[in-house]
């Protein structure tokens, strides 16, 4: 899988960088210095952290500016979305995978407390244990 877009809020300096599209050879980030394009790595880094790297913390990560809306309890850093990835299955993942994965897309997003939200886009309708369970038991009663 390959990042295809991804998008940083609620990160020191960076309140919303929109949606970035990531192109398949190279994405430059470009401004002056101090704009935060530090910043968004670090945040995009918190996808999927090295060991040893440090977490989120709301009073040094949070924007400043908007701190009280977590000390006065306004806001739960466990509400507060921060990066958020979007990857595509490739070329080589797709032979791997079944027919109706390839157009899948997988979505992580890190929040603030360093929980993370994850689900599929596009992916094939989900299948439950019970609804496994009811199908073999119709098979074995049909046999």
């Amino acid at each position: 899988m390959r990042l295809k877009t991804f998008r940083i809020r609620n990160y020191r300096s960076i309140i919303d960088t929109g949606v970035v599209e990531v192109d398949d050879e190279k994405t430059i980030l470009v401004g002056p210095n101090e704009a935060g394009k530090s910043a968004i790595l670090r945040a995009l880094q918190q996808v999927s952290p090295p060991e040893g790297d440090a977490s989120f913390d709301p009073l040094r990560d949070y924007p400043r500016r908007l701190y009280n809306n977590i000390s006065t309890g306004k806001l739960k850093p466990s509400d507060i979305e921060v990066a958020t990835a979007i990857f595509e299955v490739t070329a080589d993942d797709s032979e791997s995978l079944p027919e109706e994965w390839d157009d899948v897309q997988y979505s992580f997003t890190r929040k603030m407390d360093n929980n993370a939200v994850h689900h599929l886009i596009g992916g094939p309708e989900a299948a439950y244990y019970r609804d496994i369970k009811l199908e073999l038991g119709r098979i074995a009663a049909a046999a």
